[in-house]
């Protein structure tokens, strides 16, 4: 049970993956400093964040919400506390063992991920070079934040090109910012 768990996480972990790839994390970047831009409130199964009105929300299996723009892609999941006891999860663990679990589930990016904390949001990041059947191969950066809340870990990712991860750093700490949970 416990390898069919594992298993299931890291085939969930990779529809995600390549699900960013299909939304554009290769796409030429428009720039957040149109004036016509407005903010814009999504709210799904009790959560809110506050992205702008260049984001659509498209279906993600794994997820329980997926926005996405030209130059972001917000993905947000949510496991029930209960449902990781096999992972030795309870309710007394924090943030960072719910991170630290998913990565022991990603062999291939453990090196490669780096945790942080930003506002006491346990964070990792990780880059991966997204391939296209055309040969072309974009460096992709994901943020991840992770939440706890009424029984559940909640993990926002965001997926941008490498290139443009500094001039959407403080962007995406605005949107983390933002996020609600209904009471």
């Amino acid at each position: 049970m416990k390898i069919r768990s594992k298993m299931s996480i890291m085939i969930l972990t990779m529809i995600i993956v390549i699900c960013a790839a299909m939304s554009g994390c290769r796409v030429i970047i428009i720039g957040r400093d149109n004036a016509n831009v407005k903010e814009k409130v999504f709210t799904k199964d009790g959560i809110s964040i506050t992205l702008d009105d260049s984001f659509i929300e498209k279906h993600h299996n794994g997820s329980i919400a997926y926005y996405t723009n030209r130059d972001l892609g917000v993905f947000v999941g949510r496991q029930n506390i209960g449902e990781l006891k096999e992972f030795g999860l309870s309710n007394y663990s924090s943030t960072y063992d719910y991170a630290q679990s998913i990565i022991d589930s990603q062999p291939e990016y453990r090196d490669e991920v780096t945790f942080t904390e930003y506002k006491g949001i346990t964070v990792y990041q990780y880059e991966i070079i997204l391939e296209y059947d055309d040969g072309v191969e974009i460096p992709c950066k994901w943020t991840a934040y992770v939440f706890k809340h009424d029984g559940a870990f909640y993990l926002f990712r965001f997926a941008t090109r490498s290139m443009d991860y500094e001039k959407n750093k403080e962007r995406i700490e605005e949107m983390v910012d933002s996020i609600t949970f209904d009471e």
